[in-house]
């Protein structure tokens, strides 16, 4: 049996798959840049971080930079990791594959995946407006606040908010780290795809119990 290391070459380009024989394969990162124009009242992190679905699998964050991280699934089977940051204007996303170089296609289904979590096609005025009129909520409209980060599909989140009920918030991430790592496509050691409805319909009551 051959086991492989990981190693990351210093431009971070590359990723060198070495074997027991001190071979080396090198695999190509396929990177790309995209912006999506903020929306007016929009605070980006206020947004990302604004309950613990940043702190569930297959998303991630790290707050001193204020970076969302996640991996996205596209419909031809490629998956896509996203660095996700903003600036004033601007939501900037550093997206990667492994597979192939990510085509214009790949790009607008993961500005339209990001801006479904991101609830940015949602109109927040009127709740704005309303913010407004009371004085101790006019911090909300001023800070472009009042959006939640939500999962890409609808069924993400339902079963997210299964695994919180009646359960510590430990607890909730263990069963989404494991439900992503037994049934989730794995994009390298430590990072796995949100599992489809087919795979874990796929698995028995058992398994779900004992394993997860």
């Amino acid at each position: 049996m051959t086991t492989n290391v990981v190693l990351l070459s210093p431009n971070n380009n590359f990723v060198f798959l070495r074997d027991l024989r001190g071979q080396e394969k090198r695999q190509q990162m396929h990177r790309a840049t995209l912006s999506i124009d903020a929306p007016t009242a929009f605070n980006f992190w206020r947004t990302a971080y604004s309950h613990g679905w940043a702190d569930l699998p297959p998303f991630s964050y790290n707050a001193e930079k204020e970076e969302l991280t996640r991996l996205f699934s596209l419909s031809n089977d490629k998956s896509a990791l996203a660095k996700i940051t903003a600036n004033k204007n601007k939501i900037l996303v550093s997206a990667e594959t492994s597979r192939s170089r990510l085509t214009p296609s790949d790009k607008k289904e993961i500005i339209a995946q990001l801006s479904d979590c991101l609830r940015l096609n949602e109109d927040f005025s009127e709740f704005h407006r309303l913010a407004r009129t009371h004085s101790h909520y006019r911090w909300i409209a001023s800070s472009g606040s009042g959006r939640m980060l939500r999962a890409p599909t609808v069924f993400e989140d339902a079963v997210k908010m299964i695994c919180t009920t009646n359960c510590s918030w430990a607890f909730t991430k263990i069963m989404i780290t494991n439900l992503s790592q037994s049934f989730g496509n794995k994009y390298d050691g430590s990072i796995f795809s949100f599992p489809t409805p087919e795979a874990i319909a796929g698995s028995t009551d058992r398994f779900l119990r004992e394993e997860n």
